[in-house]
C-alpha cells in the first residue's frame, strides 16, 4: 500500500467518524486525522531521504567499480607484458646470449638431444 492510498483511507475514515459523532468529538477526529497525515508526510520524507542516500551510495559504488575494472585491465596488460619479457632470450629477441637466464639446458643435455 502506498502513501496516497493511506491518505485516502485516512480522509475516508475521518469523514465517516465525523458524521457519526458530536461536533465536540469531530474536532478531536479532525485533530487525529491531521496528526496521522503529518506522520505519513514525515515517514514519506524519511523514506525519500533514505532512498536519496542509497542512490548516492550506489552511484559512488558504480564509479569505484568502474575504476577497479580499469585497474584490473591495466594490471592484466602489465602481467601479459611481463610474461612476454620473461620469455625472451637470445633466440627469440635481440638479447645477447650472455643475458640469458641460467635456466638454459645444460651442454650435456643439448649434446644428447643431437645424437640420433
Amino acid at each position: 500500500m502506498n502513501f496516497d492510498e493511506l491518505k485516502k483511507q485516512i480522509a475516508n475514515l475521518t469523514e465517516e467518524l465525523k458524521s457519526r459523532c458530536s461536533p465536540e468529538t469531530s474536532v478531536l477526529v479532525e485533530s487525529l486525522s491531521f496528526m496521522l497525515n503529518m506522520m505519513l508526510k514525515m515517514q514519506q520524507a524519511s523514506l525519500s531521504e533514505q532512498l536519496e542516500n542509497l542512490t548516492k551510495q550506489l552511484e559512488a559504488q558504480i564509479k569505484l567499480n568502474e575504476r577497479l575494472v580499469a585497474t584490473i585491465e591495466d594490471l592484466q596488460l602489465t602481467i601479459k607484458d611481463l610474461k612476454r619479457q620473461l620469455g625472451q632470450n637470445s633466440k627469440n629477441s635481440s638479447k645477447p646470449p650472455s643475458k640469458d637466464d641460467f635456466n638454459k639446458p645444460s651442454r650435456k643435455k643439448a649434446l644428447e638431444k643431437k645424437k640420433p
